[in-house]
């Protein structure tokens, strides 16, 4: 045998223990009733998570394990919390309705500000000549 040929049978052997590994760790989470990732199979069979990407058997094997897990655990819907009376909600829209008129207006004077320094800053780069002063030299044209 050539030495590529040993290579590729230690590759071979160790992606086999590897995969024997991903589906005892995925046996245990199932048995632990614990949250199944990609993450978490890979840190209990100490392989990497790239070799779960890389081996289609072993994608298949923590995809099918997930999805099973996610079809038997029911989702927990989040309890509905109280925010306030009637009377509280109207207070705090009142006082929202009052600061957004407020941004509002403060919003409408910028943009006069606004307006009025864009107008200076024109003015300034084309100055008008007064029509009491001459022009230095006659023009050609």
């Amino acid at each position: 045998m050539r030495m590529s040929e040993h290579l590729t049978a230690a590759a071979q052997e160790r992606s086999k223990r590897c995969l024997v590994a991903v589906r005892a760790a995925v046996r245990d989470l199932e048995s632990e009733g614990s949250r199944l990732s990609l993450k978490t199979v890979a840190q209990r069979a100490g392989v990497s998570r790239n070799f779960i990407y890389s081996n289609t058997a072993a994608l298949h094997l923590v995809s099918t394990a997930r999805a099973a897990f996610t079809a038997a655990t029911p989702m927990a819907l989040p309890q509905a919390r109280s925010t306030g009376s009637e009377e509280s909600i109207r207070m705090r829209l009142a006082a929202a309705l009052l600061e957004a008129k407020k941004v509002r207006e403060e919003n409408n004077d910028l943009r006069r500000q606004n307006a009025a320094l864009l107008q200076e800053v024109i003015d300034l780069q084309n100055p008008r000549r007064p029509e009491n002063v001459l022009p230095l030299r006659k023009t050609r044209f």
